[in-house]
């Protein structure tokens, strides 16, 4: 950690982010809080040194490196020394019972903040706040949280694409990815996130669409490195028996260790579905990078609603649902009737980056700051 700062009259800000690989969660960090050293002093705390391509990101936009180790008493005490004014918590504290959740049930800070990293509540006593969007909270959302929520005006779901992993390799306009059959329906949601009702939805969409196929790819390995593929397969086939579909239209594919194939295949499919109820927040990246349209389902809490803010945001990709049924027919009908795909002689899809670099939005976050 840096040492303790004297007579410098600006509020310490302490971003804990365990790990500082390229990837969505970093990209979003920066992207909702670049512009806070203008403001602040600002340190960003992992337990992993960072390698030096991120270090070099990370020191141009003026944040410092504390590196606090992974013996949980260390952490603590080194964070007490610091003496931060705000601790930012920008990693899901839902999901696992990590480090961050230990921390945030801890006061050390007079104000700590959670992020939409955590796209639920952190239930947490030593969390005050939650950063949100005004379009990602339905009616009632207040409710659900036990934080008092800090508003950004329309979505918070955000990305700087320079922290993505492989934007070296992609960001380029004139890359672009062959195309194969482009008859390919695909879902990029975690197997976590696959109800029943989704993948019967996702059967019934594959069984009206003629000569369409559909891929799947549930095994990320950041999320677990077990899953259980022979159950999957037998759900799969029992879904597919029932609605009288050839389960070889049906391809599984991955776990992959980088996102290249993924990318691959998205660029080449008709059309991509996005998981529901549990809506994407981090694979929906991959549709809109490529600049694919999709079909997204809103629901009534705001971890339902991270990809229909953005297809709201991105109105020409995303289509928008608000039931299962609508859901359904959309996909039917923009993979029949619109027929996405392109004609032989453009037979080329060029990498984009649609996702909006929203120049004001670090500046409104100070403001939210200021504000408590």
């Amino acid at each position: 950690m840096p040492a303790p700062s004297t007579g410098n009259l600006k509020k310490k800000i302490l971003i804990f982010k365990p790990s500082l690989n390229l990837g969505p969660e970093l990209s979003s960090t920066i992207a909702h809080f670049k512009l806070l050293p203008k403001h602040y002093e600002v340190t960003i705390a992992c337990q992993l040194p960072p390698t030096s391509e991120v270090m070099s990101k990370l020191n141009a936009i003026g944040f410092q490196l504390g590196l606090l180790g992974k013996p949980l008493e260390s952490i603590i005490s080194a964070i007490i020394n610091y003496k931060p004014d705000i601790i930012i918590h920008s990693t899901n504290q839902s999901a696992v019972n990590g480090t961050s959740t230990i921390l945030g049930a801890l006061r050390l800070a007079p104000i700590q903040i959670a992020t939409t990293m955590s796209p639920v509540t952190s239930g947490l006593s030593g969390i005050d706040y939650y950063l949100t969007g005004t379009n990602n909270e339905p009616l009632g959302f207040s409710k659900r949280y036990t934080e008092h929520l800090l508003f950004i005006d329309g979505d918070v779901n955000h990305y700087d694409i320079e922290f993505l992993e492989g934007s070296s390799k992609f960001s380029s306009p004139n890359k672009s990815w062959p195309n194969s059959e482009r008859n390919e329906l695909f879902v990029g949601g975690n197997l976590n996130k696959i109800t029943n009702v989704s993948l019967s939805s996702w059967i019934e969409i594959l069984a009206k669409c003629e000569d369409s196929k559909l891929v799947l790819a549930p095994f990320n390995p950041n999320w677990q490195a077990n899953y259980a593929v022979v159950d999957f397969k037998t759900w799969i086939q029992d879904l597919c028996e029932e609605k009288s579909v050839d389960p070889k239209r049906v391809d599984i594919i991955g776990p992959f260790t980088s996102r290249t194939p993924i990318l691959e295949r998205i660029s080449s499919a008709a059309l991509y579905l996005d998981s529901f109820p549990y809506s994407g927040a981090v694979s929906i990246i991959d549709p809109l990078s490529l600049a694919k349209k999709f079909i997204t389902l809103e629901g009534g809490q705001a971890r339902f609603r991270q990809s229909s803010t953005q297809a709201k945001r991105h109105s020409g990709l995303g289509k928008v649902s608000r039931t299962r049924e609508e859901y359904v027919q959309e996909a039917i009908r923009t993979y029949s009737v619109d027929n996405p795909r392109p004609n032989d002689d453009k037979n080329q899809l060029k990498f984009n980056w649609p996702v909006t670099q929203d120049s004001n939005l670090t500046e409104r976050i100070c403001d939210i700051l200021v504000s408590i």
